[in-house]
């Protein structure tokens, strides 16, 4: 019997539940990971070194590792400390956002680091960023009031109602990677030949 193809959008803790279970069922899985995430340890690198964030793309790659399960947990090994130190401060930190800021340095963008990182940690898929560009998010609440940032949204870190009325990409334009249309068309194809 044919494999499915999955293709998975998201990058949080739920995308990485979800790709442990779906492992055993397929080989044809993508994921595309939000780039959106400015805060913890992962923000602090972003800051830091001008680089998308790491930390969802890592997670993703450790549930999909088919590397020694010791190796895959060095990907989520976390130094200890507050993960919303200085920015230079290795404490709180995950040792697997490091390696992915070194591999990005060595093979001279992330986008070559990440294609290399999945390589030597053997995935079981395939895992891109949703966005070619460095993007942030804001939101407008229903009482009016604007709200910077992923954390601040996600975490409800903001005065008044907790209700969100509109949640804003920027910079407005921006792209997605080749891959990833073409993982989307791939799924929309099969959709078709099976409606």
């Amino acid at each position: 019997m044919k494999e499915p193809k999955i293709v998975c959008l998201g990058g949080g803790v739920g995308t990485v539940h979800l790709l442990r279970g779906l492992r055993p069922y397929s080989h044809e899985i993508t994921v595309v990971v939000s780039m959106a995430d400015d805060g913890g340890s992962g923000g602090r690198l972003r800051r830091l070194y001008s680089i998308p964030p790491p930390g969802d793309l890592i997670n993703c790659l450790a549930a999909l590792s088919n590397a020694e399960p010791l190796l895959s947990q060095l990907l989520t090994y976390r130094f200890k400390g507050n993960r919303w130190g200085r920015l230079d401060s290795l404490a709180g930190q995950k040792l697997g956002n490091l390696l992915m800021v070194a591999m990005s340095e060595l093979t001279g963008s992330f986008k070559n680091g990440l294609k290399e990182m999945q390589r030597i940690f053997r995935s079981h898929g395939l895992i891109f960023p949703a966005t070619n560009e460095n993007v942030s998010i804001w939101a407008e609440t229903v009482e009016g009031r604007i709200v910077k940032g992923e954390e601040k949204i996600d975490l409800g870190k903001y005065p008044g109602k907790r209700e969100i009325k509109y949640v804003h990409l920027e910079p407005k334009n921006n792209s997605s990677p080749p891959e990833v249309k073409k993982a989307l068309a791939k799924i929309t194809k099969a959709k078709k030949r099976k409606g």
